[in-house]
């Protein structure tokens, strides 16, 4: 391994740069230093600076354009964090930072946001700027990423929360599920399965993937799988 000060510096993408982007506005306004009104001039007089990288290129659209539009029209029709009936939520945890022990490991995290609703469930939220899940089989996946949140919760509120939910804000849908203690356990299965196979890992060969290796991955323009084909 090079010494840390011989290390490339790991790169940026546009895709990255919008999640955080919009993750970082939608802080703010749950944090009470933005307004709902003041959203989408923030979005629409940062968006060229907070995403600064180029999008790849695309036969069918111009990515660029693509995703201002999805977040302008999020933020144009956003009204704030409220429930479905139009109830504010009680916010409890903003980008909470989490740190929770499993088998023979730490867990970290950040809970976007942590909500009691008017019926007094507990709701861990988390923003996607995904425009859909691909498969439900997918959905799943991304599912133990809140039930690996939801030990913290336990830990700190003394009860598991009732609703996991994800907002894909990209074409602002709310997908929700009522927490389950077999998903619960099998997500923290998974969770130790994963790391003690990772340590008893010897080799790491490349997993290539063009599309990832040319536009994703922060070493695209050092790594010889990266520095190809930019089409």
């Amino acid at each position: 391994m090079l010494p840390e000060d011989q290390r490339p510096v790991e790169e940026e993408n546009a895709f990255a740069q919008f999640g955080v982007f919009v993750h970082g506005i939608l802080e703010q306004h749950a944090l009470n230093k933005l307004a709902v009104f003041e959203l989408l001039d923030a979005y629409a007089d940062g968006f060229d600076k907070a995403v600064s990288e180029g999008f790849p290129p695309n036969s069918y659209c111009d990515l660029r354009n693509l995703y201002f539009n999805d977040g302008f029209a999020f933020f144009q029709q956003f009204d704030g964090l409220t429930d479905c009936a139009g109830n504010d939520y009680e916010v409890l945890a903003v980008e909470q930072f989490i740190k929770t022990p499993m088998q023979g490991f730490w867990f970290r995290g950040y809970i976007d946001l942590l909500l009691k609703d008017a019926q007094g469930r507990l709701i861990v939220h988390d923003w996607k700027s995904l425009g859909r899940f691909k498969s439900k089989a997918a959905m799943r996946e991304y599912r133990r990423q809140l039930y690996l949140y939801s030990k913290w919760v336990y830990e700190h509120e003394k009860r598991m929360p009732d609703v996991l939910q994800f907002h894909l804000f990209r074409k602002q849908r709310t997908e929700a599920f009522n927490f389950q203690q077999s998903d619960y356990d099998e997500a923290l299965q998974w969770a130790a399965d994963s790391v003690a196979e990772i340590c008893a890992c010897k080799k790491y060969p490349p997993s290539v993937d063009p599309f990832f290796c040319a536009h994703l991955c922060g070493y695209r323009n050092v790594c010889e799988w990266g520095a190809g084909d930019k089409r």
